[in-house]
């Protein structure tokens, strides 16, 4: 069996929950109590910051250090705060946003997106960041959803989106590009603010964000979270990456030897619109003062250029990503020497990777998490000497306050070993959908969240998940519903009929395959298919393998096209995808 000298330190899962047990019962400010959340009886913080600019405030010990680094561009904490606080002041005073208005941010991963965040949620107004891959479709299918006051957003978004948010009459001020027609740009935007906004008065239960999430009725949901949801995850995520953190130094104290000398940085690679980019990466730099380098879009050379430069500590990505941080050519050519963490969510890691990240950075250690966006990304996490015995769960949940159980059709709760539908309660969980009451109180209920993903629990309580109940397509960390697809597919005049699943990819973790059976007469091939699909669809919704069958394809008995059918069919001829002569 293979040493790996860097997890000699690291705590187990029961070490790390028996210290953040340990803090909770002797530190008031971490202290978890029953409280009537959602609809149920849930394990919350007795304590929370006041709202989320209180939660900004945690970082004034780090006032003079960088915060935002962005190519040549770095900000301070101090610097940040106030140009947000300008932000939030040309929100109000310009555009008249007032508490409960949304405030649509559709941009890369720009300081701006960061900026324009901390502004909105302190006025109260509900921050709706939109997908910067969508179409001018998708996006204007959530702009009617949720009927900002106000867009935010880029020069590329502009040029996507500008025509339906004009048509909306929503006003929209562009960052990094001059303003065309009825825009505003940033800049004049804010030269003209005062330096801080009127004081408005924010609240636990005030809506915080819209996310939206592709569910497998094929529109997007929008996941509702309030303050206090927010709140209660970076809470609970500091109290146990602080006793994950302390246990490490004390196992190296014991050992002599010294603690990383770096200070604690993240590489910002997946995007900010993601739970995981917003929350376990933007959001939790306050309380601990850790700079937070952005990249605009992925390239695995300039990640490790930046690494390097910038002596990044804390990477976290989703599987892909960190499997081509050690894979890709050149890996030898840049000192990744400061890296601890290689974190990942959003879509499974094959067990085999995390072997490799192991043998390919000596003083680093992977970890993975499990939450969803309804969740703000709380659920389960491992890492360390649990996640290399295990490299096929997702761990167990996070202490204090993530609850996990494994129910069956009739929602009972199974037992270790038993495959059912995983469901997480926390204070985190979304209050709801928006505009969305049957969907809500489907997924919600007695303040659990019904994932839709089957799994299972160990005799140790580690998570396993097996499949997933709901037709969604995990495509590098982005959630595809194939219902979605479908739709696109049967809009052109020579689809029959459509089946859309996911196929596994090494690198993706699943990519998008759809099966076709073509209407009477009429002649198709892939490429005119993804001809058509890219009219309507983001790039990653587009499939790779198309098959074409002609017959008509298999159905239950209900007579629904079985989709477990065709795929178990068709996912065992995939050099056959495309040549339109089915198999």
């Amino acid at each position: 069996m293979t040493v790996f000298p860097q997890l000699a330190y690291r705590p187990s899962a029961a070490a790390i929950d028996a210290a953040v047990a340990k803090l909770t019962a002797e530190d008031p400010a971490f202290r978890v109590s029953r409280q009537p959340l959602n609809g149920g009886q849930i394990l919350a913080f007795d304590q929370l910051p006041a709202n989320l600019a209180a939660w900004f405030d945690l970082a004034v010990p780090f006032a003079d250090q960088d915060f935002l680094v962005f190519e040549d561009e770095r900000l301070s904490f101090a610097e940040t705060r106030a140009v947000a606080d300008r932000a939030a002041a040309m929100m109000q005073d310009r555009f008249a946003v007032a508490k409960g208005d949304r405030v649509m941010l559709g941009l890369r991963n720009f300081p701006e997106w960061i900026i324009a965040y901390m502004a909105a949620v302190t006025l109260g107004a509900i921050v709706v960041p939109f997908n910067a891959w969508w179409r001018a479709g998708e996006a204007g299918f959530a702009l009617d959803d949720c009927t900002p006051r106000l867009a935010i957003v880029d020069g590329e978004r502009w040029a996507a989106w500008g025509d339906e948010l004009t048509a909306r009459r929503i006003a929209a001020v562009v960052v990094r590009a001059p303003a065309v027609g009825p825009a505003h740009a940033w800049t004049a935007e804010m030269a003209a603010a005062p330096e801080a906004p009127r004081p408005v008065t924010v609240g636990h239960d005030d809506d915080a964000t819209i996310l939206y999430t592709s569910g497998s009725t094929g529109t997007p949901k929008g996941a509702v979270s309030t303050q206090r949801a927010v709140l209660s995850v970076l809470k609970c995520w500091a109290a146990y990456f602080g006793a994950l953190r302390g246990l490490t130094e004390a196992a190296m104290a014991a050992a002599g030897t010294p603690p990383p000398s770096d200070p604690v940085a993240s590489l910002q690679t997946v995007p900010l619109f993601h739970v995981t980019g917003c929350n376990a990466l933007f959001l939790m730099c306050f309380p601990i003062g850790r700079k937070l380098v952005l990249m605009p879009k992925w390239e695995v050379a300039e990640a490790r250029r930046l690494i390097a430069a910038e002596r990044i500590t804390h990477f976290v990505g989703v599987p892909t990503q960190s499997h081509e941080l050690l894979s890709a050519p050149g890996l030898a050519d840049h000192d990744l020497s400061s890296l601890v963490d290689i974190g990942g969510g959003g879509a499974a890691r094959p067990a085999s990777h995390v072997a490799d990240l192991l043998g390919a950075f000596p003083n680093a250690a992977p970890a993975l998490g499990y939450g969803l966006t309804e969740t703000n990304a709380l659920g389960c996490v491992t890492n360390g000497p649990d996640y290399a015995a295990r490299p096929a769960s997702t761990g167990r949940p996070t202490p204090p306050t993530s609850e996990i159980s494994i129910r069956d059709n009739a929602f009972a709760a199974l037992p270790p070993g038993a495959v059912g539908e995983i469901c997480l309660r926390n204070p985190a969980n979304m209050r709801g959908y928006w505009n969305r009451p049957e969907a809500t109180q489907a997924a919600l209920v007695d303040g659990w969240f019904r994932s839709g993903d089957l799994g299972y629990l160990d005799d140790d309580g580690f998570l396993f998940i097996v499949d997933r109940a709901k037709d969604i397509i995990v495509r590098g960390g982005e959630n595809i519903a194939a219902q979605e697809v479908e739709n696109c597919l049967y809009r052109h005049p020579g689809v029959a009929e459509a089946a859309v699943f996911g196929l596994p990819d090494i690198r993706l973790g699943e990519i998008v395959a759809a099966v076709i059976h073509p209407a009477a007469g009429a002649r198709l091939d892939g490429a005119s298919l993804r001809s058509h699909a890219e009219v309507h669809l983001s790039h990653f919704k587009i499939p790779a393998r198309i098959w074409f069958s002609a017959a008509p394809l298999p159905r239950t008995a209900s007579e629904k096209i079985d989709k477990r059918a065709v795929r178990a069919l068709y996912s065992e001829h995939r050099e056959n995808a495309d040549k339109g002569g089915g198999i």
